[in-house]
């Protein structure tokens, strides 16, 4: 259950990072270069749309724009590798979960097996001896059972 509200926890943050990028690189694209260049009459003239004889000189080019998309791309995948790292230390949290519950299930049926077979060897009734020893029985299959289930979730990465 932790897990799947994990899941969607990383879901909804992805999403939101992918929206968020989404919009500052769309915002970025849309402005376009803004140009800035004084006109005849000495008015400080700002556009996207500069004259035909304008000359754009060095430290009035627009900011690259490559250099800003790898700083979020950068900055995205640290996220993502932050998020990753709290999902994977969630996924070994549950897996140690399990496994120590699978242990615990396995030992109390180690535990019923001797009580099993510790009343199945002190009773001198017959029947009752049968009986035990059908529990008996009962609990090393139910022993097999759970040591299979432990070996295949400490098997699981």
């Amino acid at each position: 259950m932790f897990a799947n509200k994990l899941r969607l926890l990383v879901k909804i943050m992805s999403f939101l990072l992918i929206m968020i990028v989404w919009m500052i690189t769309y915002g970025q694209l849309s402005e376009g270069a803004m140009y800035k260049y004084v006109d005849e009459d000495g008015t400080v003239v700002i556009t996207d749309n500069p004259p035909p004889d304008f000359k754009v000189e060095p430290d009035e080019l627009p900011s690259s724009l490559a250099e800003e998309q790898k700083l979020l791309l950068e900055k995205e995948k640290q996220l993502e590798k932050k998020i990753n790292l709290k999902h994977a230390d969630a996924y070994m949290k549950e897996r140690e979960d399990r496994i120590s519950k699978a242990r615990s299930e396995l030992n109390k049926a180690l535990a019923d097996e001797e009580s099993y077979r510790f009343n199945m060897q002190q009773t001198t009734n017959l029947s009752e001896r049968v009986r035990w020893r059908e529990l008996f029985d009962k609990q090393q299959k139910i022993i097999k059972e759970k040591r299979e289930k432990l070996n295949e979730i400490e098997s699981q990465p």
